[in-house]
């Protein structure tokens, strides 16, 4: 008697079903529609039935008490598993180790929802407004036999931010049935039978520098709803101690802009504070503009532009997170029969609303750019029904010269980031992908482009 070990375990993914007009085996499996995925520890797969107890009610100082049990139906297979997130150069193009699993979370058939680069390769929602997305076989391969996961989609994706850990995604699903299958095993196992590169799609040697640390990642938050027409104006003079900054032109009413911006246009990148005070030439800042490590001092003849509280506008925000998630959510239904005398099984899965959604945890700090203006911020327009920011996820940091994956959500509802008091105050900010109508300016249930997933290769 053979035991196998978890450690052990390769995955096996093909678009080809065990069954049906082009079934999966040795003559029709290549590397165009079967791939291997490196897993991590703690991956699952497991299928339970639906029973029926019946019982007799009866009176009497005799009653019969018994209760019989049947088998009624298989419920969907639940299946998880974890991937490293490892962008790679595939022969001059860019690629991903789990770049089918993308395509079956957001498209209904192999290529529909990629856009293949030389620098990157994007994954997109175009082709995402199905009832039916891409179906997967997979095949997880032990030492002693292999187990087959029939029509599997992918429920959810979640991407892990964790900041002392290696970039990973978390996948989970549910497929129709799993089956023990030697057959199957024996193709996979023999040698010279099942051949990389040829066969299926072959996982690149692992390489240090096809990791990502999420030490690194970044993120750039923007707020969509910019002013028409901000006030602009030249620098005359600064104060630097009393942080009063004086305008060439005397144009402002006293008090207008207490609380809102100054975007010093002519730093790259643009700089902001918070302004404390105004009066008709002069404003107050809440930080000094000059002497700040690692900023350019702000000086006389650069051009400025001014905000008010109300309009909060065009504010690029920079925070440096502790920590995040990002969640693509297909919330699959599954429906099993109901007939008499058989064990039911489930049918094929379907879609239902797409979400995407997430938090991130920050530092609470001060200035204008930082959580503490973006607080400032949501909390003077709590009673906007809607806010729409631009959010950027730059997972392994922002530099060209290293692989990294940037995860785009253009317009994006902003909670209120709540406050969590510890050693150092931190907060925490939830936020959720809508999808947008270009031509009109505003949410649209039947748009397609709440997210997209751009890798770029080493």
């Amino acid at each position: 008697m053979a035991r196998s070990l978890a450690r052990n375990t390769r995955l096996m993914v093909s678009t080809l079903p065990m069954d049906g007009t082009t079934p999966f085996n040795i003559g029709n499996a290549d590397a165009t529609n079967t791939f291997e995925v490196k897993v991590l520890d703690g991956y699952n797969f497991s299928q339970d039935n639906a029973t029926q107890e019946i019982g007799v009610n009866e009176a009497g100082s005799s009653p019969v008490r018994g209760t019989l049990s049947f088998n009624t139906a298989l419920n969907p297979v639940d299946v998880s598993f974890s991937t490293y997130v490892r962008p790679y150069d595939d022969g001059g193009n860019a690629n991903c180790v789990e770049n089918i699993l993308w395509q079956s979370a957001i498209s209904s058939t192999l290529g529909a929802g990629v856009l293949q680069g030389t620098p990157s390769i994007s994954f997109h929602l175009n082709d995402s407004n199905v009832n039916e997305l891409l179906t997967l076989t997979l095949f997880f391969i032990l030492e002693n036999t292999t187990y087959v996961v029939e029509q599997f989609n992918v429920a959810s994706a979640e991407v892990d931010f964790s900041i002392d850990d290696i970039a990973r995604i978390n996948w989970a699903g549910n497929g129709s049935r799993v089956n023990e299958n030697q057959e199957v095993h024996d193709w996979l196992k023999t040698d010279g039978t099942f051949q990389p590169g040829t066969d299926y799609k072959v996982v690149p040697p692992t390489i240090t520098t096809t990791f990502l640390r999420n030490k690194l990642s970044a993120i750039t938050l923007y707020d969509n709803k910019a002013a028409a027409a901000p006030l602009t104006d030249t620098i005359s003079a600064i104060d630097v101690t009393s942080k009063i900054i004086t305008l060439q032109t005397n144009t402002m009413t006293a008090g207008a802009y207490v609380g809102g911006r100054v975007r010093n246009t002519e730093l790259a990148p643009d700089q902001w504070r918070t302004i404390i005070a105004n009066d008709a030439s002069t404003i107050t800042v809440d930080e000094a503009v000059e002497g700040l490590p690692g900023y350019a001092d702000w000086s006389t003849t650069e051009a400025i532009s001014l905000y008010t509280a109300a309009q909060h506008a065009e504010v690029t925000y920079s925070i440096a997170i502790t920590g995040a998630t990002l969640t693509l959510e297909n919330n699959f239904t599954y429906l099993t029969p109901e007939e008499l005398a058989i064990v039911n099984l489930p049918l094929a899965g379907f879609a239902g609303n797409r979400a995407i959604s997430g938090s991130l945890t920050a530092y609470l700090d001060t200035g204008a750019d930082g959580t503490g203006g973006l607080l400032q911020d949501l909390l003077a327009k709590i009673e906007e029904v809607n806010n729409d920011y631009n959010l950027v996820f730059h997972m392994g940091g922002l530099s060209t010269d290293t692989p990294r994956v940037d995860f785009v959500m253009p317009h994006a509802q902003i909670s209120v980031p709540t406050t969590s008091v510890e050693d150092i105050i931190s907060t925490e900010i939830s936020f959720a992908a809508k999808p947008w109508d270009t031509s009109t300016d505003e949410g649209s249930f039947e748009a397609t482009n709440e997210l997209t997933v751009t890798y770029y290769k080493p």
